[in-house]
């Protein structure tokens, strides 16, 4: 992958992996912080209309009590979510047809991948992704470990692939880097409540009419 790859709106497809703390506890991220973020990133990907793929390993009973999901559920309106039995994504046909669903045969979406925990499903399905030439971003911050130490291990190796480790509100800022633009717009006030960040949409001023003479 290119050291330049840039990662845009219409070329990419989210993807959300396990997430469901009440089943997978993490310790490398605040709790609240990682309900923040992925509630985010959920909301922003919602808004823009970009192709998102939900999944999971959970019994659908499971997933329903866990207050994380029943909140990503809601933004995404999930009800298409894939069950699997693979840590691997790329194990289970269905997501594999999602995925591929998500864009044209001879234009396959750019993937942002983020999930529970680091070390297991997500490692392996990037490390798949990776394999079969996806350019792929994982949402560092989006993400959680049963420790610090083997989250970080996880994103080095997936950074050894070639994949390109990113937090939220950076990759927010990548597909959405004009504050004049309509996206911009549409997305500020997500970024108020999730980033705390209060960078306002830009007016760009109507061409002055020229003085008559």
């Amino acid at each position: 992958m290119s050291d330049l790859t840039r990662f845009e709106v219409d070329q990419c497809a989210v993807v959300f992996l396990d997430h469901t703390p009440s089943l997978f506890p993490v310790q490398s991220i605040e709790p609240l912080k990682l309900e923040n973020n992925v509630i985010g990133l959920a909301k922003v990907a919602r808004e823009l209309g970009m192709p998102v793929v939900v999944s999971s390993v959970a019994p659908k009973q499971a997933l329903l009590a866990d207050p994380l999901f029943q909140k990503l559920a809601d933004v995404l309106f999930a009800d298409d979510l894939i069950q699997r039995t693979t840590f691997d994504a790329f194990g289970s046909e269905p997501f594999r047809r999602a995925v591929e669903e998500t864009g044209e045969r001879t234009a396959p979406k750019k993937l942002i991948m983020c999930g529970l925990w680091t070390e297991t499903s997500l490692l392996q399905s990037v490390t798949t992704a990776r394999s079969r030439r996806r350019e792929v971003a994982f949402v560092e911050d989006c993400s959680g470990g049963v420790s610090e130490r083997s989250h970080q291990v996880a994103v080095d190796r997936m950074t050894q692939t070639g994949a390109i480790p990113v937090s939220w509100w950076s990759l927010i800022a990548e597909l959405c880097p004009d504050l004049a633009s309509e996206r911009y717009k549409k997305i500020y006030p997500i970024i108020q409540e999730h980033a705390g960040i209060n960078l306002p949409p830009h007016v760009v001023p109507s061409p002055t009419a020229s003085p008559s003479r």
